[in-house]
């Protein structure tokens, strides 16, 4: 799985490893909502644009995601100590809760 969430556009690809390589089984690209000049500005409008980002490579692909690891790099990164969990529910329902740990 690929994920690429930027100001623009955010991009989801789920592939399978083969004996011969990497295949592409599903794609997703979907306008980003949340960001301002390449910084989030709303977590929650950013999680949306992601998770319907995930939703159609899911369909293209019919598999599920279950669990993903996102990187994050870039000059203005910075770092702070947290826990979040995000529920994924069928029927296009999330919720998220997050606190400082």
């Amino acid at each position: 799985m690929g994920l690429d969430a930027g100001s623009l556009r955010t991009r989801f690809a789920i592939g399978v490893l083969e004996a011969d390589g990497l295949r592409l089984i599903g794609f997703g690209e979907t306008e980003s909502e949340g960001w301002i000049k390449g910084r989030i500005a709303d977590q929650r409008a950013a999680s949306e644009s992601i998770l319907r980002a995930v939703r159609e490579a899911e369909g293209l692909a019919q598999a599920t995601v279950e669990t993903a690891v996102a990187g994050m790099g870039g000059p203005t990164v910075r770092g702070a100590n947290s826990r979040a969990a995000t529920k994924w529910v069928a029927g296009g329902r999330s919720s998220i809760a997050m606190w400082r740990g």
